[in-house]
């Protein structure tokens, strides 16, 4: 376990357990390789441990934790990101306290750690002076960085209390008239807490400074009632988008009337971003279902450029798809009366996800009078992969043309039902059991060996037990291995225990590379036939997806088939897995060469790389002294 899992349990005994274990020197190192003879001897990896320790710490609210990791550290820093994780989440108590001890180290001028770090984002070093001098001496006391843009983070998330603590002792005065305060001032307004907003309001300032574009019913009354929208048309138009989600249709009015433009019943040049704010409009206020200010905002003029915006920005089923999503069939009915769009299939799809069985009435009678070819995936398909029995029986007694519809009607009608042969196997990977003995008992003929299959890999053990009870087509060697691949244990030794076809060859590698020791350990133990298949394949994907534990468990009973040769495992470096370069470092020590570094350095001058990536790198160049300089001559060119 890395210090960093034992963080996110929040058991500080547990950490003080790791903390003791770990020693402090290379030489008083354990001949058994474990990862406590690297936490406070080996100063990349303290450093490395620190920082990911912290950011999940903050994260999960962790106050004991994170004081934990600040005592015991020393000579290390917390970067922004790991206030921002604490902000994000709402944990007052932690950004107090990092705010108490960024605070602490600028008073005292201490300086951050991180401008000895070597390694930057294009891979070059910039400095010689190591961590390891502050780790060597004993360490500095630990840095916290802040940023002027936490208290907006704050105000972004919804979080009131954290923000007027932020503001009444992170803020500086001359930073009050500054535009992070006034977005941050913005965002309260529309969070609704007036208390709030007074509290903070800088003086001189109004409501009507930071009014425009908030969506408040009672904001935007004010600013018609003082003719603050008069004034500006961008904020009437914008004020018409806030308010059409809330369905403030006499309001809306109100404000088209203070100009002319936008009582033009012919055609005029409307602004861009008026009809860019109209789409938004017309979207909200479909997908609040309010139709009556569909209708006036669809009948409006502005309606012509919208249609054009939409054609030439490729939002053609956005508007018509937001009302289907939410169920609000007589929005859907009005805009297939006014054939807003020729594409109904998005639409219905979403209506069908989402079990509004109106919505997909209306959609599919329309398709099928414009009798429109099936895309690739039919309606009852749609149904049966997200559970929807409501939608299934409905689709099944659905006859749009009545009972006494002539032969080529009805040969229509039933085509995207017929031609359906998986009904029976996306109900199954589903998770529903209703939908599967519906099906069943209303005889629908597309089952088959790959139902079970479906429902063992998606881990529906239930629905597995039902089909081999009440049905006899079985299942094939892939159930076991997709059950294996993602993780489902459970449903692995219920069909090893019940079922004779057995698994592929490949299972126990799939569940390796899947990161599933659980499953890993149990197949070794139980599938001995197994063993034996492709090794030297799965331990190298053990080593470039798995964690620490199975990489250990597989050089344990694969010491053979171990890397030789980093470059084979280059994977590591983009999944950031430490851990495992030291696994690899204390048993094929031969894998870190300078070829390898320059291939990673490479690498992270390709993309963006964090921290983290260059910090693997330096341990790497560190292990390498007797080639730094060639290191650095690469850098000058």
């Amino acid at each position: 376990m890395t210090l960093e899992e034992a963080c996110s349990t929040g058991r500080v005994r547990l950490l003080d357990w790791i903390w003791a274990s770990s020693c402090t020197s290379e030489a008083d190192r354990v001949a058994q390789w474990t990862l406590t003879n690297y936490l406070r001897s080996d100063p990349r990896y303290y450093r490395y441990q620190f920082s990911q320790s912290m950011d999940t710490a903050a994260g999960r609210g962790e106050l004991e934790v994170v004081r934990w990791l600040f005592s015991h550290f020393s000579g290390c820093e917390a970067t922004v990101g790991v206030v921002g994780a604490a902000v994000k989440a709402g944990h007052l108590s932690v950004v107090q306290l990092l705010w108490t001890l960024f605070s602490e180290a600028r008073h005292t001028g201490k300086e951050r750690t991180s401008d000895c770090v070597i390694i930057d984002d294009k891979g070059r070093i910039l400095d010689e002076k190591l961590y390891g001098e502050f780790f060597e001496r004993g360490g500095s006391d630990n840095i916290v960085c802040w940023a002027d843009r936490i208290v907006l983070l704050a105000a972004e998330n919804g979080h009131c209390d954290m923000v007027r603590w932020l503001c009444e002792n992170t803020v500086e005065e001359q930073e009050r008239s500054g535009d992070n305060y006034y977005q941050v001032m913005k965002h309260v307004l529309k969070l609704g807490s007036d208390d709030l907003f007074k509290v903070l309001l800088p003086p001189g300032r109004c409501v009507l400074d930071y009014a425009k574009s908030c969506p408040r019913k009672e904001i935007v009354q004010l600013m018609l009632d003082c003719g603050y929208l008069r004034r500006d048309a961008d904020a009437a138009v914008a004020a018409i988008k806030d308010l059409a989600g809330g369905g403030h249709l006499e309001l809306m009015q109100q404000i088209a009337l203070l100009h002319p433009l936008l009582q033009a019943e012919c055609l005029p040049c409307f602004p861009q971003c008026w009809v860019a704010n109209w789409r938004i409009a017309l979207t909200d206020s479909c997908k609040s279902g309010h139709l009556e200010c569909v209708k006036w905002l669809f009948q409006h003029p502005m309606r012509i450029r919208v249609i054009e915006l939409i054609r030439k920005r490729g939002f053609h089923n956005d508007i018509i798809s937001s009302a289907a999503g939410e169920g609000h069939w007589k929005v859907v009915q009005y805009l297939c009366e006014k054939r807003f769009t020729n594409d109904y299939f998005p639409p219905l799809e979403l209506a069908i996800r989402n079990g509004h069985v109106q919505c997909v009435e209306v959609l599919l009678r329309l398709i099928i009078k414009k009798k429109t070819q099936w895309p690739h995936e039919y309606p009852i398909d749609i149904a049966a992969q997200h559970g929807q029995l409501e939608v299934v029986q409905f689709l099944w007694k659905f006859r749009p043309h009545g009972v006494n519809q002539g032969r080529e009607e009805s040969s229509f009608d039933d085509a995207w039902w017929s031609q359906s042969h998986n009904v029976a196997l996306w109900a199954a990977r589903s998770g529903n059991l209703e939908l599967v003995k519906w099906l069943h008992i209303n005889g629908i003929e597309s089952w088959g060996k790959c139902v079970m299959d479906a429902a063992a890999g998606a881990g529906h053990l239930h629905i597995v037990k039902w089909l081999h009870y009440n049905r006899n087509e079985g299942c094939t060697k892939w159930a076991m291995h997709a059950a294996a691949e993602h993780g489902h244990l459970r449903v692995v030794q219920w069909l090893h225990s019940n079922r004779d076809e057995g698994c592929t060859r490949d299972t126990l590698h799939a569940a390796a590379k899947t990161k599933h020791f659980d499953v890993v350990k149990w197949l070794h133990t139980n599938k001995r036939e197994l063993r034996t298949y492709a090794p030297n394949a799965m331990v190298h994907d053990i080593f470039c997806y798995g964690d620490l534990r199975i990489v250990s468990w597989a050089h344990s009973q694969f010491p053979e088939h171990t890397p030789k040769e980093l470059n084979e495992v280059l994977r590591i470096w983009e999944t950031c897995k430490f851990e495992t370069l030291l696994f690899l470092d204390a048993h094929s020590p031969q894998c870190i060469d300078m070829q390898s570094a320059e291939e990673i350095r490479d690498r992270i001058r390709s993309c963006s790389s964090s921290g983290e990536r260059r910090r693997l790198l330096e341990w790497q160049i560190s292990k390498l002294p007797e080639k730094r300089r060639r290191w650095q001559e690469l850098n000058v060119s």
